[in-house]
């Protein structure tokens, strides 16, 4: 299930404040895990976090969203690589799951993952955002909203699209596998999302 996490990009030379990022938690065994939490020990870019569980019926899966913050930046030098991001869920000091969370490290100029905890469901929802060309942030932009296509996917679509000077590019995700469909939860996302770009940018 590590596929299944969600995480924003990191952009260099910017720090990521209270956004959020989810992973899904199993619970294989026939009985309750109850008191658990979840750790995020930080390091040399990213606060400390952790978080009380819900209890955890037998034979479930349930998807956490949890919040997460930088406090340094990452260098520029480190703009293509992963930084991963320990992760452990823990009872009573022992160990129930541990993984690397990884982060990607993107330049200012590429289309990056943004996040957002939905006001619909409680879950973590991302976006896809490229900066105007030679951003200013003392200045206002126009706001440009791209929806996929069937079979497409926002994380990859971007790349296609040439930033605009005037503009920020902004494509939501549908929540469907292959992206059929822009009604329902698919139809928040977009209004959403764009309320999120505002208020930030």
């Amino acid at each position: 299930l590590e596929d299944l996490y969600e995480t924003p990009d990191i952009v260099a030379g910017q720090v990521l404040k209270k956004t959020y990022a989810a992973v899904p938690v199993v619970n294989c065994s026939e009985h309750w895990i109850r008191n658990a939490q979840l750790h995020i020990p930080g390091d040399s870019n990213f606060s400390p976090f952790m978080l009380e569980l819900p209890p955890l019926a037998p034979q479930t899966t349930i998807k956490i969203p949890f919040q997460i913050s930088m406090h340094t930046p990452v260098s520029h030098k480190k703009i293509g690589e992963i930084h991963p991001l320990s992760l452990r869920i823990e009872r009573d000091n022992e160990t129930l799951f541990a993984m690397q969370l990884p982060f990607r490290i993107k330049d200012i100029k590429e289309p990056h993952k943004l996040t957002y905890l939905s006001e619909c469901d409680g879950s973590v929802q991302y976006f896809v955002l490229t900066y105007p060309k030679n951003y200013n942030p003392e200045k206002q932009y126009a706001l440009r909203v791209y929806l996929h296509g069937g079979g497409d996917i926002a994380a990859e679509t971007m790349y296609i699209i040439s930033p605009k000077e005037w503009a920020f590019i902004l494509a939501p995700t549908n929540r469907r596998p292959g992206g059929w469909e822009w009604w329902d939860f698919a139809r928040s996302n977009i209004f959403e999302s764009m309320d999120y770009t505002i208020k930030t940018f």
